[in-house]
């Protein structure tokens, strides 16, 4: 009889531990899709950067793939890439036209941090402080020509329009052996540009990536 009973015991525990296993992945699976969800609203998005490698530069076999490293407006940042010349070029277009589904389509999506709380009211009030006609530099308009050299690496840094979310403001264009390409004189733009290429966080991504 007290084998039984012990037998029961160690049954029921082990049942009980089963369950919350179960209901554990369940609830961290739903909190997974939940804030993917939650944070795919496009209209949240600050800033993004994108990395785009040459197919003519030897030592990188990725470059049919976009890289975007992006800055919610609660300072979280999320990293995903897209094969722009295949099937996944929908992300690309959805992306780029302020779509929210657009992140469902991206690859490898993952939230890598956030900003620090001073950074993201700075990069806010620097992003709330552009003046969307401002001066620019184009090197093919103001120069004529590009450098006589292969380019290996593009960077491209944007920020949103807050009167007019279904559009992106370009802050800067540029390549790591032809240098800038594109560039607003905005100093609220480069001060954003600046804020987010300074940080860890990017600066970590951008060395994974290259």
């Amino acid at each position: 009889m007290y084998m039984a009973c012990k037998f029961r015991k160690i049954l029921n525990i082990f049942l009980i531990f089963v369950m919350m296993i179960f209901t554990g992945c369940v609830n961290v699976e739903k909190e997974i899709t939940s804030e993917i969800s939650k944070e795919s609203n496009m209209n949240k998005i600050l800033f993004f950067a994108t990395i785009l490698h040459n197919y003519q530069e030897e030592k990188y076999t990725d470059s049919d793939i976009m890289y975007y490293f992006v800055v919610l407006n609660d300072g979280t940042i999320w990293t995903m890439d897209s094969n722009y010349r295949s099937d996944n070029y929908e992300f690309v277009k959805k992306f780029s036209g302020h779509d929210d589904s657009a992140w469902e389509t991206a690859d490898h999506l993952e939230n890598i941090g956030s900003l620090s709380p001073e950074d993201t009211q700075k990069l806010s009030e620097y992003i709330s402080g552009i003046n969307y006609d401002s001066k620019d530099y184009d090197r093919l308009r103001d120069d004529g020509c590009e450098p006589d050299v292969i380019e290996s690496v593009y960077y491209d840094y944007s920020c949103c329009i807050l009167d007019d979310k279904s559009k992106w403001f370009s802050i800067m264009n540029t390549g790591a052996n032809q240098g800038i390409s594109y560039k607003t004189y905005d100093e609220n733009a480069l001060s954003a540009l600046n804020l987010v290429i300074n940080n860890q966080l990017y600066i970590d991504w951008t060395e994974k990536i290259n």
